[in-house]
């Protein structure tokens, strides 16, 4: 948040606030094996993005899900 002080030959008479910009962030989840998809799919790491970028205050413009398959 951006401050600004107010100032008078009497003093300090108060603070003018603006809102910092909001920060937009894509989601992305991938998985690619079998084992991935039990035990740490797709929709528990959008769950996990999702809470860390309300407690930074941030907003989500889109969520990519990659559910491709390994390379091996």
């Amino acid at each position: 948040m951006t401050s600004t002080t107010i100032a008078s030959a009497a003093g300090v008479v108060g603070r003018a606030t603006s809102p910092q910009p909001v920060v937009r962030v894509a989601v992305y989840a991938r998985v690619s094996t079998d084992d991935q998809v039990r035990g740490y799919g797709l929709d528990s790491q959008i769950d996990g993005c999702n809470e860390y970028v309300s407690r930074k205050s941030w907003s989500v413009y889109d969520v990519y899900k990659d559910e491709g398959v390994s390379a091996r």
